[in-house]
């Protein structure tokens, strides 16, 4: 169906630092999962609130010529947004309603 949301699995597909933090072959990449957020987080992409409880994306590793190891995440709307994106780029409007600095 068209109205049907991707599934987690489907989410982990798309690279949401690809193009922003480097390029795929710029990440040393250790993991990359959803998680139940234990504690509130800002998302990477909008800098909204994830709040404890929610499911987000994590990918930790060494990113872009970072020294340590650092963890970034990821709201569910956002990777919703990238992946309508991809899939028909028809919806940016969608996608750029939540990297609107935070404030969308």
């Amino acid at each position: 169906m068209e109205n049907e949301k991707p599934s987690e699995a489907d989410l982990l597909l798309i690279n949401p630092v690809d193009g922003t933090l480097g390029t795929v072959t710029d990440i040393n990449g250790f993991g990359d999962k959803f998680v139940t957020c234990r504690k509130d987080a800002k998302c990477r992409q909008c800098s909204k609130e994830i709040k404890k409880g929610e499911r987000a994306r994590v990918m930790n590793g060494l990113f872009d010529g970072d020294l340590e190891i650092t963890n970034r995440r990821w709201c569910v709307p956002c990777l919703e947004a990238m992946h309508a994106h991809l899939s028909a780029p028809k919806p940016l409007n969608k996608r750029i309603e939540y990297i609107s600095f935070g404030k969308g």
